[in-house]
């Protein structure tokens, strides 16, 4: 199962999944950079959001208050969301510890999956002395994380990310 948005330059998304796409729902507004934002049916009807976003880099004053914009979006949509399973993931444009992403975390109360892992590099493959990580994938809800690993380079100027999750059983949630 797929779904795409095509753009040119640096800001297409692609949303591949193993399990059925129940629904796509419209992206976070009228702005640039485009946002996929899918429920997934993982089991007997219950379903996870997954939101995969790419932020503008913030090298100018436009860029960085529409990345403000988009957390504002982001928070928006995980307090309301249905599901009680959510997956935000993509290319931040920001480190872990850069201010707004931070907030993001926070306050949307989502956990990064690659605590506990080590603080992987992901951008930028194409050169060994100039890497960052402003890849993420965040969660919240029943889900464990059982492995985060970064992948060799495809061609991208980015690693990719492959991240196993692993849903709770009702017993194991966390109260």
């Amino acid at each position: 199962y797929k779904h795409e948005i095509v753009s040119p330059g640096y800001f297409g998304l692609g949303f591949y999944a193993k399990f059925p796409i129940h629904h796509i729902h419209p992206g976070l507004g009228d702005f640039v950079p485009p946002v996929i934002i899918a429920s997934v049916l993982i089991d007997s009807g219950r379903t996870a959001q997954f939101v995969i976003i790419h932020a503008m880099p913030p090298i100018t004053a436009e860029a960085w208050l529409n990345n403000f914009a988009t957390h504002r979006r982001l928070l928006s949509l995980i307090k309301h969301a249905q599901d009680d399973l959510i997956i935000i993931t993509g290319d931040f444009n920001a480190t872990p510890f850069s201010t707004g992403f931070g907030a993001l975390v926070r306050q949307g109360r989502m956990q990064n999956a690659m605590y506990g892992f080590g603080l992987q590099r992901t951008w930028s493959a194409e050169k060994f002395w100039a890497r960052f990580t402003i890849d993420h994938v965040l969660y919240r809800g029943d889900l464990a994380v059982e492995s985060f690993r970064r992948l060799p380079p495809t061609g991208s100027d980015h690693f990719p990310l492959l991240v196993k999750f692993r849903v709770l059983a009702a017993s194991h949630r966390k109260q």
